[in-house]
């Protein structure tokens, strides 16, 4: 999965996060929460949507065929200019860079996952693998647990066959999104995800993110990664005590135990503040 460009549902925007830069190779994806009022019990849910801010004819770009061209020795640039006459855009200096970037991103980082890895405030990710799809959630410092919209409405491309004119319907199921990751991790920290290695832990520390697989045979008939977000700077102790995740006194505790190096376990289930203390 490459991009993200999925329709919004809601009755408020929450939350509003903006990631770009050169961990996001040069492009710009916004973040929103959203809250929707459920129904039946007519309490707040939170949603996150994932929108890459680029056209949506990039949903076409064909990845396959750019990699396969690279492979036969066909430089990047040439290689992106036939992809792009096969979906009707004109390869002008603009379109050539977006889809450069797009495809460095997907070929190099984690695809439409990236900003996701790079978003403030998240202390976890969960994907799991359906029957019809993926499902994403995560861990919000403030929100809690919410679930993830990545993806794309149904985008149709018109193609020419001899004389007649197609329309190809492309849709997110067109792509194993799991499979893709678990590429990923592997090309990325040089671990294989195999039968023989199925649960692997693994540590991106360009992303600053620890990421725990269970895959075939172990996660059939859905394989799922859990993703811990590990902090960009280290919390200071105030911020701790504001936000309540220790008191002033465990606080004073704590400090006093470094102040003279005497050794400290934490023991706690998964979200219990391990890390974060």
């Amino acid at each position: 999965m490459h991009v993200s460009r999925p329709k919004v549902i809601s009755q408020g925007l929450v939350k509003f996060y903006s990631v770009e830069g050169r961990e996001n190779f040069g492009l710009k994806t916004n973040i929103e929460i959203h809250q929707v009022i459920d129904p039946t019990y007519q309490t707040p849910e939170y949603t996150t949507y994932v929108i890459d801010d680029v056209p949506d004819w990039l949903i076409a770009l064909p990845l396959d065929f750019i990699t396969e061209k690279l492979g036969s020795g066909v430089k990047l640039e040439s290689a992106i200019k036939r992809a792009l006459k096969l979906i009707n855009v004109k390869a002008s200096s603009e379109s050539v860079d977006l889809a450069r970037r797009v495809f460095e991103r997907w070929l190099n980082g984690y695809g439409a996952f990236t900003p996701l890895f790079l978003m403030p405030e998240v202390t976890d990710i969960y994907l799991r693998k359906l029957d019809d799809g993926l499902a994403v959630h995560i861990n919000h410092e403030e929100l809690g647990l919410m679930r993830v919209i990545i993806g794309w409405e149904p985008y149709e491309l018109i193609v020419r066959r001899g004389l007649k004119r197609v329309v190809r319907r492309i849709t997110v199921g067109d792509f194993n999104a799991v499979s893709y990751l678990f590429r990923r991790f592997s090309i990325r920290m040089k671990t294989p995800i195999t039968t023989h290695n199925p649960m692997p832990d693994l540590v991106d520390p360009e992303f600053r993110i620890r990421i725990a697989v269970t895959s075939d045979p172990v996660g059939r008939p859905t394989p799922w990664v859990s993703i811990r977000v590990l902090p960009r700077s280290p919390r200071l102790i105030t911020e701790l005590i504001k936000n309540n995740v220790v008191s002033i006194d465990q606080a004073a505790l704590l400090w006093l135990l470094a102040d003279y190096k005497t050794p400290i376990l934490f023991v706690g289930p998964m979200g219990a503040g391990k890390t974060t203390l």
